[in-house]
């Protein structure tokens, strides 16, 4: 059985894939261009409207968890009261 002369894929360590990791992927230097420069706000922009609404859609969740948990609870405590709605 002969080897093949090809070399293998070279597989990255685990001290390379932690140097490749350590800097933060969501943080880049814009170029020096207008266009990246615009481009660049706008995405900020962007961001900031994501946050806003995931602040948003977060305490919403909240609310409607505390709404279902209270109604539970006050189903629970009334068992002979229940009432039909046309």
């Amino acid at each position: 059985m002969r080897m093949s002369s090809r070399a293998q894929p070279k597989i990255p360590t685990k001290s390379a894939q932690d140097a490749a990791g350590a800097t933060r992927p969501t943080e880049a230097d814009a170029a020096a261009d207008v266009v990246a420069m615009l481009t660049a706000a706008r995405l900020g922009a962007h961001v900031a409207t994501f946050r806003e609404v995931s602040r948003f859609a977060a305490a919403h969740e909240m609310f409607v968890k505390s709404r279902a948990t209270n109604g539970k609870s006050r189903g629970s405590a009334e068992p002979g009261r229940v009432t039909a709605t046309i």
